[in-house]
């Protein structure tokens, strides 16, 4: 029947749509092993069904991995960015023991989720991490700004020390 047919190509479809996403976090280089099992028992499915129902339960089916899929990836991109903030706080020598911690449960947290909304709530909780290391950062600033200007004042009196002139360096230090 044409109802038949319609929700048959249209589960054909949602499954073509799931191996595309599924392809592309794989080379992404996401955990994606959940998702490639489901997509071979819905490809398995969709082979075996005969009614309207049925093809409609593959394609949601398949719908929800895909979506799943694209929220992993959002997901990953903001860990990547978290990532990323982490090693620039290293950097500065702020202590981001705790920052790495969360990062690490954040990748677990990758890996398991099965469903749109753990994604969703994945995304959220990197997103409030992140604007956690934010703060932490530009609180810091002050504090890595007068270390550094110490360090830079340590180094023009060790000029000193060698004979060399230091007139410029001292002006341009007592200006700042």
């Amino acid at each position: 029947t044409i109802c038949t047919e319609q929700t048959q190509t249209q589960a054909q479809h949602d499954v073509q749509n799931l191996q595309t996403a599924l392809s592309q976090r794989r080379a992404q280089g996401l955990p994606v092993q959940y998702f490639a099992q489901q997509f071979l028992q819905v490809q398995t499915l969709l082979a075996a069904e005969k009614y309207p129902k049925d093809y409609v339960a593959v394609s949601n089916k398949a719908g929800t991995a895909t979506q799943a899929l694209n929220l992993m990836q959002a997901a990953a991109h903001q860990l990547s960015t978290f990532k990323t903030t982490i090693a620039l706080m290293g950097a500065a020598h702020l202590d981001v023991t705790a920052m790495q911690m969360l990062y690490q449960n954040d990748q677990q947290a990758l890996a398991s989720a099965t469903m749109p909304l753990d994604f969703q709530n994945l995304s959220v909780l990197i997103d409030a991490q992140y604007q956690l290391a934010v703060v932490h950062t530009t609180e810091a600033i002050p504090y890595i700004t007068s270390a550094k200007f110490s360090a830079l004042e340590a180094q023009v009196q060790q000029l000193k020390t060698y004979g060399m002139a230091i007139t410029a360096y001292q002006k341009r230090l007592n200006a700042d």
